[in-house]
């Protein structure tokens, strides 16, 4: 068990298991190569959208073991690229015993992982532009949802929402945080003094985080 962090806890005392906290990323090549596992498990029990985990596996030719749920299930073929199994330990128990009992899967799903081609960086960014061109994004999209958030039921028409269980610090910064970024990307400053007005508000954030 590779970067566990505190949950290593759970695991002391086990036989044959070994955890391993934290590691830095910069060596994870090296790390993996001393462990020299057979397969990598991936067992997370709720759907996830890629998974970089699958990705680093993939770059070191480990082969995978995930839930087939979720960017599992889409990204893995099954006895090619990995192994998919369903959310369930028994599954999970007789799919390690087949295995197993003939690694020449391994030795396949190694090949056709040697064979497996990733995208560069610049081919993901054409492919992100491709979906959602840059040039229609006129200001960050964490920005956008933050200006675009919903008032809560029964807050219509009021321009502002305020939780009073909230303490005012927690307030006001989130306040200064919408400012910042509707002064940074509105269409009816022009663009310097939107700028300029945002650079005064920020400087206004990093004083309150100062008190």
């Amino acid at each position: 068990l590779l970067g566990c962090g505190d949950h290593c806890k759970a695991f002391q005392g086990l036989a044959s298991v070994t955890c391993t906290p934290h590691y830095d990323h910069q060596h994870l090549g090296e790390r993996l190569a001393e462990i020299a596992p057979d397969l990598g498990l991936l067992l997370s029990i709720v759907p996830e959208t890629f998974s970089y985990t699958l990705t680093e596996l993939w770059h070191y030719q480990i082969p995978p073991l995930a839930t087939s749920i979720g960017s599992f299930a889409e990204r893995i073929k099954h006895g090619q690229t990995g192994y998919l199994v369903p959310p369930d330990a028994s599954a999970l128990v007789n799919t390690l015993r087949a295995i197993h009992a003939d690694r020449s899967g391994l030795n396949t799903v190694r090949k056709h992982l040697g064979e497996l081609r990733q995208p560069s960086r610049s081919e993901m960014v054409a492919a992100y532009d491709a979906v959602l061109p840059i040039s229609t994004c006129k200001q960050p999209l964490v920005a956008r949802a933050r200006l675009a958030l919903p008032s809560p039921a029964g807050a219509s028409g009021q321009p502002f929402y305020v939780d009073h269980q909230v303490p005012f610090r927690r307030v006001l910064a989130a306040f200064l945080g919408y400012a910042e970024d509707k002064a940074r990307y509105t269409d009816r400053l022009p663009a310097w003094a939107g700028r300029m007005m945002a650079r005064v508000i920020r400087m206004a954030r990093r004083a309150l985080r100062a008190v």
